[in-house]
């Protein structure tokens, strides 16, 4: 992991650390608020990896979906820091392992509920400061149908 570069990037008039950072949530209820994020990091001049959602003809085979998992984890594994971004407050299945693979690997974590605090911190450089916007213990998760 690479967490700072020789020219540190700048947000506004702050000087920012570089991160690589992944992006977790719902594409189906937290699409939009994630490309909101996604913006806001890559001006801020982090390297972001993100769910992309899939084009309304797609029909992805489970293969397809595997493959599409396996890369997002690979990402998160290559992360300096993993946010959840969670505007409804619930947290579904896949997102919760997202992020407990990424704590588990001691990678910094944030959840957050509030996304224009979290754009807030984005362009005032605070990400890694240890405030999420949303306490864990007040994420509702998703009960996984099995």
């Amino acid at each position: 992991m690479t967490a700072t570069t020789t020219r540190p990037a700048t947000a506004g008039d702050v000087t920012v650390q570089r991160l690589t950072i992944t992006l977790c949530g719902s594409l189906g209820r937290a699409a939009h608020d994630l490309a909101r994020v996604h913006w806001h990091l890559h001006a801020a001049g982090h390297e972001v990896y993100a769910p992309v959602p899939a084009p309304p003809e797609a029909d992805p085979s489970p293969t397809q979906i595997e493959n599409i998992v396996a890369k997002h984890m690979q990402r998160i594994d290559r992360s300096d820091l993993v946010i959840a971004v969670i505007p409804d407050g619930v947290i579904g299945h896949r997102t919760g392992d997202e992020m407990r693979r990424a704590e588990r690997q001691g990678i910094s974590t944030r959840y957050d509920t509030d996304v224009d605090a979290l754009i807030a911190d984005i362009t005032a450089g605070r990400l890694l400061d240890g405030t999420d916007t949303c306490p864990r213990d007040a994420v509702t998760a998703v009960p996984v149908a099995r």
